[in-house]
């Protein structure tokens, strides 16, 4: 079993204390990384941060928002880059809204990227964590 399946954190949100995510577990045991009491709760703080990055970082497409989560200095980047866009027929440039429902097929992607095959029995519960995010009404301008 992948860490990002043992602790329900599908896409490996590193831990950070000041980060209170609703369904995180309260006594952890991984010190590096984010824990949640089920997978809903770890594609939903994959997709609320990802809409952050876009939001706050102006991370608009596949490739700029992979750069940030998966950076060269810690990943093979271009090659994550190459699988999501693969997997999902988006492509790297896209300019992506924080609505769009790419958005959740491109996380998920990541996910297999991040934890592997097994992850894709889990994939409803990207779908529900999706459906359930309220609507971004406002984006920041470049």
């Amino acid at each position: 079993m992948t860490r990002g399946i043992r602790n329900n954190n599908p896409l490996n949100i590193r831990y950070v204390e000041s980060n209170q995510w609703q369904g995180r577990v309260l006594i952890k045991k991984d010190k590096s990384f984010e824990e949640f009491i089920s997978m809903y709760y770890g594609f939903r703080a994959a997709l609320i941060t990802i809409r952050n990055y876009m939001r706050r970082h102006q991370c608009n497409t596949p490739a700029k928002i992979i750069a940030r989560w998966a950076p060269p200095s810690e990943n093979h980047t271009d090659n994550y880059i190459r699988h999501v866009c693969l997997a999902t027929g988006i492509g790297g440039n896209e300019n992506l809204a924080p609505n769009n429902p790419k958005i959740k097929e491109m996380v998920k992607a990541m996910a297999v990227m991040e934890s592997g095959n097994g992850i894709r029995d889990y994939f409803d519960e990207a779908d529900k964590a999706w459906d359930d995010l309220p609507p971004v009404t406002t984006q920041k301008k470049c």
